[in-house]
């Protein structure tokens, strides 16, 4: 794909990302129960997929808290699909997940699927996640127009690769080839690099 196609694409996620919070008031509702945080590509604003990342922040939030507010959503909302996890008790990637509830929520917009992911965060678990996150302060256009092309690669040919090890890839190791990235990913990960050459 093309710079300029990918940059039309990536817009193009962002405005319909703007739209599905707004038309469905998402982020009124959840600042009834706390401190509202949008993190990850969508507020970075190098969105090329349907998946947004919100952090709720309070001193604590039980499985009894997170219940009503779950509830209060599928009151008002029309969602495909709407899901709680418990990741304080259990989790099967220790360590890649906060230690937190999670509400997950899914909706489909003209074909595409959208996922919308809220973490309950204590200050104190938010500075944990805080810590293990790429610098992105100072990004480029160029360190921006390289992520967005590793995520269209990624997204053709290796959907499980995070968008962190982008991140990292680009704005730590100064990588700017897919050639590369391929090399960065076989000997950082070489778990999902094995995995990706027993599909392809």
């Amino acid at each position: 794909m093309r710079s300029t196609e990918i940059i039309f694409q990536s817009k193009r996620f962002k405005k319909t990302a703007d739209k599905l919070l707004s038309d469905f008031k998402l982020l009124k509702i959840l600042s009834r129960f706390g401190q509202v945080s949008l993190h990850g590509a969508y507020a970075l604003d190098l969105m090329l997929s349907g998946d947004i990342d919100i952090y709720m922040v309070g001193k604590s939030f039980t499985k009894k808290d997170v219940t009503k507010i779950l509830t209060t959503i599928i009151k008002l909302t029309a969602l495909n699909i709407y899901c709680l996890a418990d990741y304080k008790i259990f989790t099967h990637k220790k360590g890649t997940f906060p230690n937190a509830y999670y509400i997950g929520l899914q909706n489909r917009i003209k074909g595409e699927k959208w996922k919308i992911n809220i973490w309950f965060l204590t200050p104190v678990e938010l500075k944990r996640v805080s810590q293990n996150v790429v610098d992105t302060k100072n990004i480029t256009n160029q360190q921006r127009l390289t992520i967005l092309r590793f995520k269209d690669w990624r997204n053709k040919h290796n959907p499980k690769i995070s968008g962190y090890y982008v991140y990292q890839a680009v704005l730590e190791d100064n990588i700017k080839t897919i050639a590369d990235f391929k090399k960065f990913i076989k000997n950082e990960y070489p778990k999902i690099w094995h995995n990706f050459n027993q599909k392809n």
